[in-house]
């Protein structure tokens, strides 16, 4: 029923197996609660697992259990335990890359592991596995070396996890009634208070007491510098946070509840779930809160956003350097580490809906039968040819003429997206593109739900409308700048439609290097770069490459340093 006030000196703890971290700088007290030691200094030292055939043992008396798998490709899966206070508190796993050894076969080696490690490793990399974000290329020596990805990374121990939730602060604070410096080596009955009953400096005491933060800090300085599976054989560590490691089990169960309602089973009649709008806005909050909160640990410990990628991208991905990666001695604080501020992606304009989507409608479910004309005008001859024509005509001349009533009726092109599906799918409705251009001129600049234009989107399509050896059909860039399209606009990430194309040629060429084939010197080769040279020089902004444009043309050629988000998409 009391509360013992402890004052034995933590800091004489000895560093033998991991390290100390002192959450509470100067300070000789702690205070025990719940099992957990406030303001003491934490031993928290890390472990690895090796496989049983491996010859390589733990040291003497130890209790560690090995798995450590070295493939032949170069790629290492290393993994292991969190221990704090010889209390397991969590676990980690990764995957080594040694891109010195796999050379040109990097995206191979990491398709092979997983879709997962591929697609980082092309956010990341090139095809030789030479960083392609301009913030690692700054840093010496990230162009060799190891490439570890932290597929996992948990402090799952209740005591030890990112405890900053309202309702722990509640229970915990309760206990200091009566109290007026929780140092003072006083004693208090043990009562349940609220938050706004407790002094502020004892608020203030327990609410920083309770951020975790420095633990898994201290833990990933371990595994990275002190691990030997890992310290030393690694130049680029990428992590991706998890939003379920930072949320409360209550906010988990929640998010798990609405997600459950999005898509319920078996499926509703209609396609769509049960969650309304606001349950859609609190599930995306839960995620972002979450998100960041697992990032703390990590950002405390060195790591960075990847600001280039969030445009690009559907997750945060963070990194880090070993240089960047710190001991406790010259971190950041658990309270400079709440300040750093996520960069997010733009707002992007609503999908299309009412008229819009009507209009929209009209080019989504005419394809196929749009399609089909086509494809038997080129097996048709003859009077045969000729009855497909008119049937064409007479399709497009439907097409247009309700084209019209909607836009008549309000409908907007530009809030339709119209023109940016007839880019991305010039094959078979470029021959629509004059027709909405002259009813809304300015939506040949309109913006999709991307925040691309219509030239962007054409852009990033041409190069996947062909092959390594075949020339691509560019007469979508051409009709677009014909009618005006605007060359000066950029992307979210800073990309005019000309380094668009560049990144959409790099990630054909990732493609290709994935899988090991390769460009053969033909005739189709020679035509195909003849015909990108010329889409590059029709898409070249009059006020001249941004600097992001600049950025993808460091590797010289079409073979860009930017993944594309392109091609047809969701047109």
């Amino acid at each position: 029923g009391h509360l013992p006030i402890r004052t034995d000196a933590f800091f004489q703890t000895e560093r033998t197996q991991g390290s100390a971290i002192y959450s509470r700088g100067a300070s000789n007290r702690c205070l025990k609660v719940g099992g957990i030691l406030f303001g003491m200094a934490d031993v928290v030292r890390v472990t690895r697992v090796i496989d049983d055939e491996s010859d390589e043992e733990g040291e003497e008396g130890s209790s560690l259990q090995y798995r450590l798998r070295e493939e032949a490709g170069g790629l290492k899966h290393v993994s292991g335990d969190i221990f704090v206070n010889d209390v397991k508190a969590g676990s980690w796993c990764g995957v080594l890359v040694d891109r010195d050894r796999v050379g040109r076969g990097f995206f191979s080696v990491c398709d092979g592991e997983s879709a997962e490690l591929q697609e980082v490793s092309v956010k990341f990399c090139d095809s030789r596995g030479s960083p392609r974000l301009q913030a690692l290329r700054q840093v010496e020596g990230t162009d060799r070396g190891g490439f570890l990805y932290m597929d996992e990374f948990k402090i799952d121990k209740p005591e030890f996890r990112l405890i900053d939730q309202p309702e722990f602060h509640t229970l915990v604070m309760g206990i200091f009634h009566g109290m007026s410096d929780p140092t003072a080596g006083t004693m208090a009955p043990l009562r349940m208070l609220n938050i706004g009953e407790v002094p502020q400096q004892i608020a203030s005491f327990v609410q920083r007491s309770c951020n975790r933060t420095d633990i898994g800090a201290e833990a990933l300085y371990q595994i990275l510098h002190v691990e030997p599976s890992v310290a030393g054989h690694w130049t680029i560590a990428v992590y991706i946070p998890d939003m379920r490691d930072g949320l409360s089990p209550a906010d988990q169960a929640r998010v798990d509840e609405i997600r459950a309602a999005l898509n319920p089973w078996p499926p509703s009649p209609d396609g769509t779930g049960d969650a309304t709008p606001e349950d859609r806005a609190e599930m995306k909050a839960l995620a972002s809160l979450g998100e960041q909160a697992n990032a703390r640990q990590f950002i405390r410990a060195g790591f960075s956003q990847a600001v280039e990628l969030v445009e690009g991208s559907d997750c945060n991905f963070f990194y880090a350097t070993p240089a960047s990666v710190v001991g406790h001695g010259s971190r950041m604080s658990h309270q400079a580490a709440c300040q750093v501020a996520f960069v997010e992606k733009q707002p992007a304009p609503n999908p299309p809906s009412g008229l819009d989507l009507e209009l929209y409608e009209i080019f989504e479910n005419g394809r196929p039968r749009l399609t089909e004309l086509l494809g038997l005008i080129m097996r048709s001859s003859g009077e045969d040819l000729e009855a497909v024509r008119q049937q064409l005509q007479q399709h497009v001349r439907t097409m247009g003429e309700e084209i019209v009533r909607l836009k008549d009726a309000g409908a907007s092109i530009a809030g339709s997206m119209s023109i940016h599906f007839c880019a991305a799918n010039y094959v078979p409705f470029g021959m629509c593109i004059p027709l909405l251009v002259e009813l809304e001129p300015e939506a040949i600049n309109g913006r999709d739900e991307s925040n691309n234009t219509p030239l962007m989107v054409a852009a990033a399509s041409v190069p996947m409308a062909s092959s390594l050896n075949q020339a691509p059909d560019i007469a979508r860039i051409e009709e677009l700048v014909a009618l005006g399209a605007d060359r000066d606009l950029q992307d979210p990430r800073g990309r005019t439609a000309y380094g668009v194309l560049r990144g959409a040629c790099s990630g054909l060429r990732d493609f290709y290097a994935t899988f090991r084939l390769h460009a053969e010197q033909s005739d189709g080769e020679a035509e195909r770069e003849a015909a990108l040279d010329r889409a590059e020089a029709m898409l070249m902004p009059p006020g001249g490459p941004t600097e992001a444009d600049l950025a993808t043309m460091q590797s010289g050629g079409h073979a860009m340093d930017e993944d594309s988000d392109g091609g047809d998409g969701d047109y």
